[in-house]
């Protein structure tokens, strides 16, 4: 069974980042340090996780903008983003994932 913590970042708001980055420090001070917690962050910037131990996912803007309607609903990048990263990572019925925005 896997457990993934996954965090969507995107947007021009450096606050979005930085806030993703204090949360996952905060998680991190949480959870034992040999706990089988893998983090993820699905990002249009990857450059802001450069020095973290997560793995990234590129949105491409086509993706974005495919996701959020051209821009109509931006939110709804959220719900395709996780099922995008599900799909990609080959979830099975016991792995157990997190999502934070």
């Amino acid at each position: 069974m896997r457990k993934i913590v996954l965090y969507i970042v995107y947007g021009d708001e450096q606050i979005y980042y930085d806030g993703a980055k204090f949360s996952f420090l905060t998680f991190m001070n949480w959870i034992e340090t040999d706990s089988p917690v893998e983090f993820f962050v699905l990002t249009e910037k990857p450059e802001e996780f450069h020095d973290y131990p997560v793995k990234i996912i590129n949105i491409s803007a086509q993706q974005k903008k495919d996701w959020s309607l051209n821009g109509k609903y931006h939110f709804r990048i959220k719900n395709r983003g996780m099922a995008y990263v599900m799909d990609k990572l080959e979830l099975t019925n016991n792995d157990k994932i997190l999502f934070f925005d």
